[in-house]
């Protein structure tokens, strides 16, 4: 198989819906087939159906032969936030794992330090009401973290300084309560 015809099992144009395990097991196929190595992401596994999952259990059980290399990494959150049995039996699974293909990495949440310093890194000129606005609806996680910055930007409540940096638009707001939201639903 050539290069073009694994993008073709995507779709080209549209995400690929893990919802589909046979296109992803042919995506595997076709990956690990190819004459030039792979890396293939699949974020939050914890959302996917059994029938996903359990392509990625025979995947950890019977790794996928490849001359040039597949590196399959799956990414999912392990704190029970998402009731999913079948992501807990995999996540059971590679845990138990001590195979030298299988690579487990757990990512510890940011602490109030950490994210307090992720905000002040980030927002330039936020006075101290505005750090404890988005820390409390950050819940110590980057990515919430940044979905809030992303909602300041899209309010016009901040702008865009840098690649890494944004500014405070008008510091007072930050103190009240009615431009910011209440809660993590109220982003969306």
């Amino acid at each position: 198989p050539s290069f073009h015809d694994f993008m073709t099992t995507f779709d080209i144009g549209g995400e690929l819906p893990l919802g589909s395990a046979d296109r992803l097991t042919r995506v595997i196929e076709l990956a690990s087939s190819l004459t030039t190595p792979v890396v293939l992401v699949f974020e939050d596994l914890h959302h996917a159906d059994k029938d996903v999952i359990d392509i990625f259990k025979d995947c950890v059980l019977h790794p996928p032969q490849s001359t040039a290399g597949c590196l399959i990494i799956v990414t999912g959150r392990d704190d029970h936030t998402f009731p999913n049995e079948e992501y807990y039996s995999f996540l059971q699974l590679v845990r138990g794992e001590d195979e030298k293909h299988v690579h487990r990495y757990e990512i510890v949440p940011f602490s109030d330090a950490d994210s307090k310093t992720m905000i002040r890194s980030v927002v330039k000129g936020i006075p101290e009401p505005g750090v404890t606005r988005i820390h409390s609806l950050g819940q110590n996680n980057a990515f919430i973290i940044i979905e809030v910055l992303q909602y300041l930007l899209d309010a016009h409540l901040a702008q865009i300084l840098s690649r890494r940096t944004i500014g405070v638009l008008n510091p007072e707001i930050f103190a009240g309560k009615s431009e910011l939201p209440e809660t993590v639903q109220d982003l969306y």
